[in-house]
Parts: structure tokens; sequence; C-alpha cells
């Protein structure tokens, strides 16, 4: 699937193919389930997001963030709950083994927005995002037909632009102590 892509030498130029090499000091964020969002940041600034698998440039980030589903809610069905939940878990296995284990992040949907409905979600996304941000996110929900599949890009970008702000300073190159560094 084609995805839109921001090249940082140029701040306003839009790439819609991947750089070829992965970005360092990165953070991908994902939004699990059938129709999964990913988003990846570099030094707090969105790089890249789609839909689908995530390209293989940005298979080995320095930070993992994965929604994982809470609780059942009104109106879900649990057969819903448990296509997210396997769907996490898939991908915290594909990508959680590359990042050092104190760089992986499960939140629950509570804990970066709230009861937020989609709207709001998507409102707090366009607001939050610089420029060259707002044609990434554009290009890559243009690419995608059905607009019924936005939400998952826009809750990736949300969930990694949430989860960037808190561990930015952990990202910062000979920050990271892992168990083979000590």
């Amino acid at each position: 699937m084609r995805h839109a892509t921001f090249n940082p030498r140029a701040p306003t130029r839009l790439v819609v193919e991947s750089p070829g090499t992965p970005l360092v000091g990165t953070l991908l964020a994902i939004d699990p389930g059938n129709d999964q969002g990913w988003a990846v940041y570099s030094a707090g600034v969105l790089c890249a997001c789609g839909l689908g698998d995530v390209p293989v440039d940005y298979s080995r980030p320095r930070a993992l963030v994965v929604e994982i589903p809470d609780r059942v809610n009104a109106g879900v069905p649990l057969a819903s709950i448990i296509t997210l939940a396997l769907s996490a878990g898939r991908q915290l296995e594909r990508y959680g083994s590359r990042v050092p284990e104190e760089m992986v992040f499960t939140p629950f949907p509570c804990q970066w927005k709230g009861n937020a409905d989609k709207e709001t979600t998507e409102a707090l996304v366009w607001s939050s995002l610089a420029s060259g941000e707002k044609d990434i996110l554009r290009a890559a929900l243009k690419a995608i037909r059905a607009r019924s599949r936005h939400h998952n890009v826009v809750d990736a970008v949300r969930l990694g632009w949430v989860w960037t702000r808190k561990v930015q300073a952990m990202l910062v190159p000979g920050r990271i102590q892992t168990a083979a560094s000590k």
C-alpha cells in the first residue's frame, strides 16, 4: 500500500514513496485491528503514516506504542474486542523484540484519548500537526478509498503524537539504558 512520508531535509516537501533507509530515533505507533493504522515519528515530527502493514523501512523503531483494548464497551461486540487484542498481540510480537523493553508502550484508549469520539480525536489531530505533517496525513488519507477507514490512521497519528511527547527525552541517542549496555 502506498503511504505518505516526510522528507526532513525539505520540511514542506512531501514524498509519497518510502525513503529506503530506516529513520534513526523513530517512534512507531499502531492502532491495531483488521484495518490497522500506523504512524512514524522522528524527533517528535510525523514522518509517515498509513493503513495496513508497516513498510519495512520503518520496521526497526527505537520506541513502539501499540494500543490495547481495556474492556468491552457498551455496543461493541466481544468479537471486535478479541480481534483488536489479537491484532495488538501480533504487532507487539512483530516489532517488540526489536525495541528495548522499556521503550515498548501498550496504552489503553483512555490513556491517550480519554472518552473522545472520532470527530473530536480528528479535530485534535489536525489542530496539533504542523503544516508539513498535515500534508503527510492528507496524502495518506487520500490513498484510502473508504472514508470509514480514515479513523484508523488518524488514531495512530494521535497515539504517536501523544506518546512521542511522553518519551521524547528517552529517544535522544545515548540516553536509553538497555540490559545489554549496562
